[in-house]
């Protein structure tokens, strides 16, 4: 049975992302409103292990800022062929190995929005600040699935029999398919 290890997967994907950051925001006209309760808009564009993403920052004080934004990690699709092989007891067979090829459909990708705010202890005096918020949407992160037909064949029979990714087993089902996934908390 072939192993992948989900921490090569993971910085393979982590590899993949430069984290760049892009913002932009225009001068006040006057020094003295620079801080004030909504009077400028500060826009802000980054590429990193989150994936694209967007903000719009307002201020409300010279010490506190909202950021609200939105996050894109993209779709990203593979597929793997895996030899997998199962030894065991299967009733009224007696012992036997069933070997197969199975086909593993692989989709990294989410989506999710972030409310923010920014505290900057020092004010306009420096560009030190604190951010507290929270990110909300969907929560698959990776999801993996595939047939095995000699599973099909067999059904029920066959106990505990799956694909190890890692230090993690992911079982068949009856029909010989197989789904998992990594999930984040909404």
């Amino acid at each position: 049975m072939k192993n992948l290890s989900l921490k090569t997967l993971a910085l393979g994907i982590l590899a993949l992302f430069a984290v760049t950051t892009i913002s932009a925001q225009e001068e006040p006209a006057k020094k003295k409103n620079k801080f004030g309760l909504a009077n400028r808009v500060g826009v802000g564009v980054g590429y990193g292990t989150e994936g694209l993403g967007f903000d719009v920052a307002i201020p409300l004080t010279q010490y506190v800022q909202v950021r609200a934004g939105l996050n894109i990690f993209p779709n990203i699709k593979f597929h793997e062929n895996i030899d997998v092989e199962y030894v065991g007891e299967i009733p009224h067979a007696g012992e036997q190995t069933i070997e197969d090829k199975v086909r593993l459909d692989a989709k990294f990708g989410r989506t999710y929005a972030d409310l923010k705010f920014d505290v900057y202890p020092f004010g306009n005096r420096g560009n030190f600040f604190v951010t507290a918020g929270l990110s909300f949407g969907g929560s698959d992160l990776m999801s993996i699935k595939g047939h095995s037909g000699k599973v099909e064949e067999y059904g029920p029979t066959i106990k505990d029999y799956g694909i190890n990714i890692g230090d993690y087993n992911i079982p068949f089902d009856e029909n010989g398919d197989i789904k998992g996934g990594v999930k984040v908390k909404k």
